[in-house]
């Protein structure tokens, strides 16, 4: 687990049945440091190849219900992932996995800021857009409201 600085959930353990390009049955512990209850989380998933090269693959959204302030909860088993780097199986060497995003039942969004994603090592896989940390800072600072009135100007 990647420890991205000032996440408000902590990536206790995971585990993952892997075989060579595919992962089954993704189960990740996590817990809420925050003081405020979660409504929606998602996790960044990192594979590296068996050579140490890594990769971005994908997202894991939760699934279940809100998570309390210091609750543990869980991602749910039961997915498979196939893994192809350029069109051929990424034979897989090791798995990661770092908290992506965050939604608070009082409707704030949590992110990493750019300088955790460059110390967690996030970076460079998965770099934050600048419209998308231009948004969620709109987000958080003026609410949803806000945040639809700016992407129905486009």
């Amino acid at each position: 687990m990647l420890d991205v600085a000032g996440a408000p959930l902590e990536l206790v353990s995971g585990e993952a049945v892997v075989s060579d390009a595919s992962a089954s049955a993704p189960m990740i512990a996590l817990r809420n440091r925050s003081s405020k209850p979660v409504r929606y989380y998602e996790l960044g998933w990192v594979v590296a190849d068996r050579e140490g090269h890594r990769y971005s693959a994908g997202v894991l959204p939760s699934t279940g219900g809100p998570l309390s302030p210091g609750a543990s909860g869980q991602l749910p088993a039961g997915r498979t992932f196939e893994f192809q780097q350029d069109g051929k199986p990424l034979s897989i060497g090791g798995m990661s996995g770092y908290v992506r995003q965050v939604e608070f039942a009082d409707g704030s969004v949590w992110t990493p800021s750019l300088a955790a994603l460059e110390s967690s090592g996030v970076r460079g896989l998965e770099p934050v857009s600048a419209e998308e940390q231009r948004l969620a800072e709109l987000y958080r600072q003026k609410g949803l409201a806000a945040l639809i009135a700016e992407l129905e100007k486009f």
